[in-house]
């Protein structure tokens, strides 16, 4: 057993430098050359060599020789599905903290039906695991639940404690409807409100971002200083290999939509969310426009 702690700090020490996850993310495409992790990565020949001695030594990359040339390889996929997690974890902690002492904070979801406001709300309750998800025949929410009876709906249990409480609006025309009526009851009392789009059911980007234009127009007259996440969701790994979801495309047909509707005041930030195999998150954009 303590030899086996033993490698588990060996490969956590060697993906722990810059230089060395640089590298590992340069060969997660296929097979390089010393030249080519050089001109990904921007390191020197002897800073990039070294660093490949390094990660040798624990197995974590491995070569093969081609004439003269040594083309270098990650040896197990399994590293990246590691770090998938790593990422989950930091992702959902940076979602759910809160420092001891304070309130409980209150988080909303939102958005359209069908953008995975469910699913994000169960990972942000420990149940990480995609295929649970599927199984479980996820239905719509109906109106605004509280966490607990959405985990009793699904007869599912929470498998953390969390830190924050969570309610989800659903996104249904009829619950937008009601929210137009009286959205300032329906928002209010919130520390945070997440709004999910789903960036794979592109013919909707411009109906969920009106959306949000109604909702952040509302929370502006609770609250010109209100904080709002942004998560651009279903961003599955390669997604942006298809052109319509590239990141120039998102940039214009969204990332630029929500800056022009973003009221004065508002803490927003913008995530690109998957739950493909766990929940991650990674930043796009933070802004704050000041009064």
């Amino acid at each position: 057993m303590m030899e086996k702690q033993f490698e588990y700090m060996d490969i956590l020490k060697a993906i722990a430098d810059d230089t060395r996850m640089a590298i590992l993310q340069s060969l997660k495409s296929g097979p390089l050359t010393v030249s080519d992790i050089e001109k990904i990565t921007g390191k020197s020949h002897s800073t990039t060599s070294q660093q490949l001695k390094s990660m040798l030594n624990v197995n974590l990359v491995t070569f093969r020789k081609v004439g003269t040339q040594k083309f270098y390889q990650i040896r197990d996929n399994q590293i990246f599905d590691m770090l998938e997690s790593i990422s989950s974890y930091l992702s959902t902690s940076e979602v759910i903290s809160t420092t001891k002492g304070e309130k409980v904070r209150k988080i909303l979801l939102m958005g359209l039906d069908n953008s995975g406001k469910t699913s994000i709300l169960l990972s942000f309750l420990g149940n990480k695991n995609l295929v649970s998800f599927m199984s479980q025949n996820l239905k719509p929410t109906n109106g605004k639940k509280h966490m607990s009876e959405i985990l009793a709906d699904l007869k599912l249990e929470s498998k953390i404690q969390p830190e924050c409480v969570y309610f989800e609006y659903g996104g249904q025309v009829v619950f937008r409807e009601e929210f137009k009526k009286d959205p300032i009851s329906i928002l209010r009392g919130f520390d945070k409100i997440i709004y999910v789009i789903d960036i794979q059911d592109d013919k909707r980007y411009e109906e969920s971002i009106n959306y949000l234009k109604e909702i952040a127009n509302c929370l502006e007259n609770i609250s010109p200083s209100y904080e709002m996440d942004i998560f651009l969701h279903k961003f599955d790994p390669n997604i942006d290999i298809n052109k319509k979801y590239s990141q120039p495309t998102i940039n214009e047909k969204v990332i630029g939509r929500i800056k022009q509707i973003i009221p004065v005041g508002f803490k927003n930030t913008v995530y690109k969310t998957t739950i493909y195999t766990v929940f991650r998150k990674s930043l796009i954009m933070q802004t704050y426009h000041a009064m």
